[in-house]
């Protein structure tokens, strides 16, 4: 059985029938829901790991769960309790972290390292490489306090250079944005609102770069990353989380210092007056998809998994030695 998530009311119960039927499990790590209630790291407009730090039930006195600190108590029940069960580390085979450093996270917060395998998401099917004029800088997501929006407009209002800038999304902070924009004169800012993944896809392809201003570790993979990757869209974003692994500085993109408006002022003109450079991230953020996020290759890495998984069940009930990894291992892109 391959496990994505367990809602707080179904519980992690699944896993206990999984034992008793002698079928093993794998799962996938989408949020760090088992290390914070409220599955983000962040709270208050800032990255929060109180709970790896102190223990889970620090996020009840700020209801970290649905803005609740009775639903948050729940939740930090559940992980209590199967931590102390043993839910987690025993009767779990392989757990899939997209990132190295939500791997190193899970790590720190008690999972077994020799179980946490590194395993990206995939962007399929693939959008294929933009061949545009890439004529604009592109932001794509929700328009919320934690994707970093009032620094990346603060850092457009500073630019000496006039670079079109469009907004695809849409959320609670649009009205505010959408002021701040009229007041600061900011004509070259686009908001586009909602649009399909064809069209999304589409603007990533006709973007010189795309702009992740996030300030939160924005889950386990930011799959907004990959999709402009597979679209050979370099990427922009702040020397944060999972964005620290998944983009290359100088290579695939570019690294700012997260919450520095100015910072990233300075790194949007740099890439967007040096075009031979961004050109040459173009290519290398596309050789990186076709090497590591196509379906194809995550399908081998899925199977070995499962494989193992399968090897590792026959073999506790006969009583043999299990195949544990080398904690060191990983999958290694062709």
């Amino acid at each position: 059985m391959h496990v994505h998530n367990t809602f707080v009311m179904l519980s992690p119960s699944i896993y206990w029938a999984c034992r008793d039927a002698q079928v093993p499990v794998v799962q996938t790590l989408h949020n760090y829901r088992l290390l914070c209630p409220g599955a983000t790291f962040f709270r208050d407009g800032k990255v929060c790991e109180e709970c790896t730090e102190h223990g889970v039930w620090r996020s009840v006195r700020h209801g970290c769960y649905r803005g609740s600190s009775h639903a948050t108590a729940v939740v930090a029940a559940m992980l209590t309790t199967h931590r102390f069960l043993g839910t987690w580390s025993r009767l779990i085979e392989y757990y899939f972290a997209p990132t190295e450093f939500a791997r190193r996270k899970f790590v720190k917060g008690g999972l077994p390292p020799d179980k946490i395998l590194v395993k990206p998401n995939f962007v399929d099917p693939d959008p294929g490489e933009g061949t545009g004029d890439r004529s604009y800088a592109l932001f794509v997501g929700r328009l919320s306090p934690e994707k970093g929006l009032h620094t990346l407009l603060a850092a457009w209002a500073s630019l000496s250079n006039t670079i079109p800038l469009h907004i695809v999304g849409d959320g609670p902070l649009r009205a505010e944005l959408e002021e701040y924009a009229r007041q600061h004169g900011l004509s070259n800012v686009c908001f586009r609102g909602r649009l399909t993944w064809k069209e999304t896809m589409a603007a990533m392809k006709g973007a010189r770069c795309l702009l992740f201003p996030s300030e939160c570790y924005e889950g386990a993979l930011p799959l907004t990353v990959v999709e402009a990757f597979a679209c050979g869209t370099p990427v922009i974003a702040s020397r944060l989380g999972a964005m620290q692994d998944l983009i290359t500085d100088g290579s695939t993109g570019l690294h700012f210092t997260p919450g520095d408006s100015k910072d990233l002022a300075s790194k949007a003109e740099h890439a967007w007056t040096h075009p031979a450079i961004l050109d040459a991230m173009r290519k290398q953020a596309r050789r990186t998809y076709e090497a590591t996020y196509t379906a194809a290759r995550n399908y081998e890495m899925l199977l070995e998994t499962y494989e193992r998984a399968i090897r590792n069940s026959e073999a506790r009930r006969a009583g043999l030695e299990v195949d544990r990894l080398n904690p060191a291992w990983r999958f290694e892109s062709q």
